[in-house]
């Protein structure tokens, strides 16, 4: 049987996964009722497909979504892996910043939606490839 603490934690997990779940179709139902579709990540990105994204209840609902997804990985997650995870995001930045000198996103909105091999990123970039694809793509 499960003790108090245990029953809290469960309580806390699944009113984090609710929050989720009605922002979810909070989103669901606006775009039905806009006729509009949610952009997917294996989807190219342009300004026009993030409109739905930047509409304000669209916004105020990935709010909710964003916050509770980070409540509930830092519930269930190893604490030394958050603290991991924390002390390596400056590793993002930087390849960041890596990719935007190296003009990567110009190079792959120019090869389309069907993308482009890292070596023939890193041709155009003059960057050795096994560091670009390792390090920022």
């Amino acid at each position: 049987m499960f003790d108090s603490n245990t029953q809290d934690t469960v309580k806390e997990l699944r009113a984090l996964s609710q929050l989720i779940n009605a922002s979810i179709d909070e989103i669901e139902h606006a775009m039905v009722s806009r006729g509009q579709s949610f952009p997917l990540l294996n989807e190219s990105y342009s300004l026009e497909s993030e409109i739905p994204r930047m509409e304000p209840d669209m916004v105020a609902a990935g709010a909710v979504i964003t916050s509770a997804a980070a409540q509930l990985i830092a519930a269930v997650r190893i604490p030394a892996v958050s603290a991991l995870v924390t002390a390596l995001q400056y590793e993002v930045s930087s390849s960041l910043r890596g990719v935007i000198q190296a003009h990567v996103p110009e190079i792959l909105r120019e090869a389309g939606v069907k993308g482009l091999h890292v070596s023939d990123i890193a041709a155009s970039t003059k960057v050795d490839p096994s560091r670009l694809g390792e390090r920022f793509v």
